[in-house]
């Protein structure tokens, strides 16, 4: 039978039934664990009643959080599969620990599927400044969720601040762990700013990224130097076109300084 704790983490991890029916598909195994399979769709049946939320995880998450005992081997044996299907010979010494290799690379550059960004480190304007702040060039690497190829660039964080400032390391941070995930561009910049708005309230707040996908690059149009660029507005610079003038000026001018030093 499934234990309380196994049920408890479904219940805690999926999102929507469609979610919980997904996972439970791939995980092909479920009747060598000993499992009831009509037992599970019961439950997956019970849980469909749940009003839909917004999707906060995908199936590598909720994978992840279930006791599968050979977690490990099974990630590896599926990668070795994709492979084998490609027709490569992993007998070759430079593809014998490719599966291994992949499934690590993956855990890291999807950690933070799932997981929203922790405590954002603030201090109370006491100075009450009331002008743009600007942090610029901030580098990332993030996943395409439609190749899973990367895709990687730079984006301004700006905002003007209310009765708290940020810590100057935070906008990098808070860019850092949204990046790891297989998403859109578009996902990122407003993940980005969503976190940074709940986290200090400004009176607005911009987040721009520019950055160049690798699924236009090496494969497709192969279009090798160019470059997409998406923006997400909150507050004065999304309802005040002189604060938004104002922004874009000092990203430029940023962008002057820094092929001048």
């Amino acid at each position: 039978m499934l234990d309380q704790d196994v049920l408890s983490r479904f219940r805690e991890h999926a999102k929507e039934r469609e979610l919980l029916v997904a996972t439970l598909a791939m995980w092909a195994d479920v009747e060598a664990q000993g499992y009831d399979p009509e037992e599970v769709e019961a439950f997956t049946l019970e849980e469909s009643r749940w009003a839909p939320k917004q999707r906060k995880a995908i199936q590598v998450n909720l994978i992840r959080q279930l006791p599968h005992p050979n977690y490990r081997d099974w990630k590896r044996e599926h990668v070795r599969s994709l492979l084998e299907v490609q027709g490569l010979d992993l007998t070759d010494p430079n593809t014998k620990e490719t599966p291994d290799r992949i499934c690590r690379m993956y855990d890291e550059v999807f950690c933070n599927v799932g997981e929203e960004f922790g405590e954002v480190k603030s201090f109370p304007n006491d100075g009450g400044y009331d002008q743009i702040i600007d942090f610029s060039f901030l580098h990332f690497s993030s996943t395409c969720s439609h190749h899973f190829l990367p895709f990687t660039g730079y984006a301004w964080l700006l905002y003007v601040p209310d009765e708290i400032v940020v810590g100057a390391s935070k906008p990098a941070r808070i860019l850092e762990h949204y990046s790891k995930r297989p998403q859109l561009q578009e996902t990122l910049a407003h993940d980005v700013l969503q976190c940074f708005v709940s986290a200090i309230r400004p009176l607005g707040a911009m987040v721009t990224i520019r950055a160049h996908h690798e699924c236009m690059g090496c494969r497709g149009v192969k279009q090798y130097e160019s470059s997409m660029g998406t923006n997400a507005l909150y507050g004065n610079f999304k309802e005040n076109l002189a604060t938004r003038t104002e922004a874009l000026s000092i990203i430029t001018q940023s962008i002057l300084m820094k092929k001048l030093l």
